[in-house]
């Protein structure tokens, strides 16, 4: 039974979680060499040159970083003690997720930044003592700056940090302040190095209000209502159980789940911000704070075969999004 064996924090889920990427990733949607338009940022742009002179190699890249991601998030949930007990539940449910959406496996800027910002959280949520605050905000900071280079609207997730800061430690006008130095820093690193190669139109306007993506509007508008109807089913257990959790908590349990709301909120920002200006919001934005989410109702069942029945609903959908007959293919 999948849920059961993803309930333990064993290396089976880890390698169950590898293969279903690979499959989901190896989907029609996805496979085709698209990449999406937003990266106007320097980072973003080395990737895009490399795909063009090897289409193929998209395919590699969105199931290389999926699956990073899910180990990032997975570690961090099990190091920060988000769970009562450690699980590889996100491992299993941030591929299904992303997969929940048709372009959802495309190479876009937000994929590729997520692996610098959630290393930038686990910087920023292990802080201890006054000095080691704030050498780990400003890695945060810096981290967070790297992932702006690949995905400019990350650069709003620094007020996640200064919330995430309010609540882990007591107020500090430099720790609030590190972290913003921090990406300033890598701004101007960039801008500097830019420069001297020459490349001197930085359009960032163009980086944070793109137009829609033509080649990839058919597949969102035909997956989305998926998507949201089958997360939707898992809304009240989600809420039920995550809140159980947090009100038999210690404080300091609170708190790290109470600084990972605000992360939460501030991609839901984000992905927000992205449906209304493009239409066109990556679901990675969604995925990374719902699969530790609905791990909650998956972990506290008592009954596994509601549990077992929802995973293979998911499943069920996430293949039929990317193997399935509303496909895109490009002219």
């Amino acid at each position: 039974m999948i849920v059961k064996a993803f309930r333990q924090d064993k290396l089976a889920g880890s390698l169950l979680m590898a293969m279903l990427t690979i499959v989901l990733a190896l989907g029609s949607s996805s496979g085709n060499g698209i990449v999406d338009d937003q990266g106007a940022m320097p980072l973003f742009l080395l990737v895009r040159g490399t795909i063009a002179l090897v289409p193929w190699f998209s395919t590699v890249v969105s199931a290389s970083v999926v699956m990073l991601v899910a180990m990032q998030i997975t570690w961090l949930a099990n190091r920060s003690e988000l769970f009562e007990r450690r699980n590889q539940l996100p491992a299993l449910l941030l591929p299904t997720l992303v997969a929940l959406n048709g372009s959802g496996f495309v190479v876009s800027a937000a994929l590729c930044g997520m692996p610098l910002v959630i290393w930038a959280f686990q910087r920023a949520w292990s802080v201890g003592s006054r000095e080691h605050a704030l050498r780990s905000l400003f890695d945060a900071g810096l981290l967070l700056g790297a992932a702006s280079m690949v995905y400019l609207p990350y650069a709003f997730l620094v007020v996640a940090i200064w919330a995430s800061n309010a609540v882990l430690r007591p107020f500090s006008w430099r720790e609030h302040l590190v972290p913003m130095v921090g990406l300033a820093l890598v701004f101007h690193l960039c801008w500097g190095a830019l420069l001297l190669v020459g490349l001197v139109e930085w359009d960032l306007r163009a980086a944070l209000i793109r137009s829609p993506s033509e080649r990839l509007r058919a597949v969102d508008v035909a997956q989305w209502p998926i998507s949201w109807m089958v997360i939707a089913l898992f809304a009240i257990p989600t809420w039920h159980h995550f809140s159980r959790s947090y009100s038999r908590s210690v404080m300091s349990e609170k708190n790290i789940r109470s600084a990972f709301l605000a992360l939460t909120v501030a991609l839901a920002v984000i992905g927000i911000g992205e449906a209304l200006l493009t239409r066109q919001p990556p679901m990675v934005l969604f995925a990374v704070p719902l699969s530790v989410l609905i791990g909650y109702p998956l972990l506290h069942a008592r009954r596994l075969l509601l549990a077992e029945c929802g995973v293979w609903l998911l499943l069920g959908a996430a293949f039929w999004v990317q193997w399935g007959g509303l496909l895109y293919s490009p002219a």
